[in-house]
C-alpha cells in the first residue's frame, strides 16, 4: 500500500475502537464488527462473525477461524496501521543506530583525549540526555546504561552525573573557562539567573571550587539524585505510575525527600527485643566497642537536634496579596 493511500486511511479512529474491545465499528470495506467487549467484560465473540465461543485470540481480538484472521488483518486500515507501525520501528532503529554512534565517537575521544574535558563531559552528558528522553537507556532498552559505560569509557556515577548537569545547565550558559566541577555545583540551583550569574563570576574572578560551593550554599536549590531510581524520578520517567502522578501533583524534589525519610525512618525503627539479644551476643566481638559507642551517641545527638526542629517547626506566613490601584474612570 502507497504511502498516501495510508494518509488516507484514518488509523486513529481503528486503533480507538480497537483499544475500546470495537463497540460500534464499521469497517472502511463496510464490515461491521462484533464487540470484543460488553459491559465492561471480554465477550469472547469472533470479531468477524460473532460466532460464540470463539477458539482463537489473537493481539486481544477473538477470532474463530483462520479465515476470518485472514479477513480481518487484509483490512484497509489493519494494513495501513501495520506499515506506519514499520515505518516507525524503521526510523526509531536507524535513530538509536545513528546514538550508539555518536556514543561510540565521543568513547574514542575520551579514550585519545582530543577534545579539551570539561567539553566532552558536557558532550557526554548532551548524548546522555538524549538516550534517556528518547528511551535508548532504561531497563527494558536495547542500549542501556552497561552498554553507555562500554562505549564511552567512563563509570555509570560519571555518566550519571554528565548527564544530571547537562540536563540542568543549559547550553546557552554554559562557560568553557570554568570547570566541570563549577558547573555540577550551580546545576541544582532553581534561578537559571543565579546559575548564569556564578558562572560569569567564576570565570571573571577565576575562582575554585572551594569558593564556588560557598557562594551557591543559601541559594534555593532542588535537591541532587544519588541513585538510578532518584535519576528516573528527577527526569518524570518512574516504572510506577502512581510515583508518576505523584511527581506531577508535588514536584519530584518532594517524592526524592518522601522516599528517603521513608528510607531512613525503617532504618532508624526502633530495636526489637530479638535485635537487642543480637547485639548483646556481639559485644564481645566488637572489635572497637569505645569507637562504636561513640558513633551511637553521635547519632543520638544528632537525632535530639532533628527533633527539636520537628517540634519547633512554623509554617510561614502566606505572603500578603499585592493591592490593586483602583483605576481612576
Amino acid at each position: 500500500m502507497s504511502t498516501a493511500a495510508i494518509q488516507q486511511i484514518d488509523i486513529s479512529s481503528f486503533l480507538e475502537a480497537c483499544e475500546k474491545g470495537f463497540p460500534d465499528y464499521t469497517t472502511t470495506t463496510g464490515h461491521k464488527l462484533f464487540p470484543q467487549v460488553i459491559d465492561g467484560e471480554w465477550s469472547k465473540a469472533c470479531v468477524w462473525c460473532g460466532a460464540v465461543p470463539a477458539q482463537k485470540c489473537n493481539e486481544e481480538v477473538f477470532i474463530c477461524s483462520h479465515g476470518h484472521w485472514k479477513a480481518f488483518v487484509t483490512l484497509p486500515e489493519y494494513v495501513a496501521w501495520g506499515e506506519q507501525a514499520q515505518a516507525a520501528d524503521i526510523a526509531y532503529s536507524h535513530a538509536l543506530v545513528e546514538w550508539r554512534e555518536a556514543g561510540k565517537a565521543l568513547g574514542a575521544q575520551h579514550k585519545a583525549l582530543t577534545q579539551k574535558e570539561e567539553q566532552l563531559q558536557f558532550a557526554i552528558g548532551d548524548w546522555m540526555v538524549t538516550g534517556e528522553d528518547r528511551g535508548y537507556i532504561a531497563s527494558h532498552s536495547h542500549c542501556n546504561y552497561p552498554e553507555a559505560e562500554r562505549v564511552t569509557g567512563y563509570s555509570l556515577s560519571s555518566l550519571r552525573n554528565f548527564a544530571y548537569v547537562a540536563r540542568h545547565v543549559p547550553a546557552s550558559i554554559r562557560m568553557d573557562a570554568v570547570s566541570f566541577g563549577i558547573h555540577q555545583l550551580v546545576a541544582p540551583l532553581k534561578n537559571i539567573e543565579d546559575q548564569k550569574r556564578i558562572l560569569q563570576k567564576a570565570a571573571a574572578e577565576n575562582l575554585s571550587v572551594a569558593k564556588v560551593r560557598e557562594l551557591v550554599k543559601n541559594l534555593p536549590s532542588t535537591i541532587v539524585p544519588k541513585t538510578k531510581d532518584e535519576h528516573d524520578l528527577a527526569n518524570g520517567r518512574s516504572p510506577f505510575g502512581s510515583l508518576n502522578a505523584e511527581i506531577k501533583k508535588v514536584g519530584p524534589d518532594i517524592v526524592i525527600a518522601s522516599q528517603r525519610l521513608n528510607t531512613w525512618w525503617e532504618r532508624v525503627g526502633p530495636m526489637t527485643h530479638k535485635e537487642e539479644e543480637a547485639l548483646q551476643l556481639m559485644l564481645p566481638r566488637l572489635s572497637n566497642r569505645a569507637k562504636t559507642a561513640e558513633h551511637i551517641r553521635e547519632a543520638a545527638t544528632r537525632l535530639m537536634a532533628l527533633a527539636d526542629r520537628v517540634e519547633s517547626y512554623q509554617l510561614a506566613p502566606p505572603e500578603p496579596k499585592p493591592v490593586q490601584e483602583e483605576v481612576a474612570a
